[in-house]
């Protein structure tokens, strides 16, 4: 287990060195100011330097970008043609069905915790007890049977092989990628006002 665990650690630390020395080789000598450009966005230059920004503190790491705003716009204009409304009642109904499916999951989560947290406490509890009753004190074999946990924490080199930290990480920003997605499409359904009350 121990060995495991400092395995894990020592590729993290590996990875993040490795995004420092990314982050100091590909990053402009130029400084950069902190509002993105105001230029005129075509399709040639969306993917401009500065429009894009990669702030790295120590283990935080955020990348900042207007590159796909064209993009954006363009879908958004496209969601407003007449012949599109079948097509966003539809998103519609599936963003709403997704909200109270969220709202559902975020319940059943906090159900699946408290499971676990009662199960987790529940264990150590007959631990303790197992190690001092007077058998236990005697040496002799004391036999706890331990309650059984839903969920399981899923730490690379610790309770699943290490080999499966890619797959988690590809998991982790594949799940990103479509939460982000789902905010610019509402975003393009709804038009602006949609936005600020994301914003507020």
């Amino acid at each position: 287990m121990s060995e495991s665990l400092a395995s894990t650690l020592l590729v993290l630390t590996l990875v993040w060195c490795a995004i420092h020395a990314l982050h100091r080789l590909l990053k402009p000598s130029s400084a950069q100011t902190l509002l993105p450009s105001s230029s005129v966005r075509t399709r040639r230059n969306a993917w401009h330097s500065s429009s894009t920004r990669v702030v790295l503190h120590g283990l935080h790491l955020r990348v900042q970008t207007t590159a796909w705003n064209l993009q954006h716009d363009l879908l958004s204009a496209s969601l407003k043609r007449p012949h599109r409304a079948p097509l966003v009642r539809t998103l519609k109904a599936f963003y709403n069905a997704g909200s109270v499916l969220g709202v559902v999951g975020m319940l059943c989560a906090l159900g699946f915790l408290f499971t676990t947290g009662t199960t987790s406490a529940l264990s150590l509890a007959s631990k303790l007890l197992a190690s001092s009753a007077p058998l236990a004190r005697r040496g002799l074999d004391v036999q706890t049977t331990e309650p059984t946990s839903w969920v399981k924490p899923i730490i690379p080199g610790v309770t699943v092989p290490l080999a499966h930290l890619p797959i988690i990480l590809l998991a982790v920003f594949f799940a990103q990628f479509v939460h982000e997605l789902g905010h610019a499409l509402a975003a393009a359904m709804y038009g602006p006002s949609f936005v600020w009350v994301l914003l507020i």
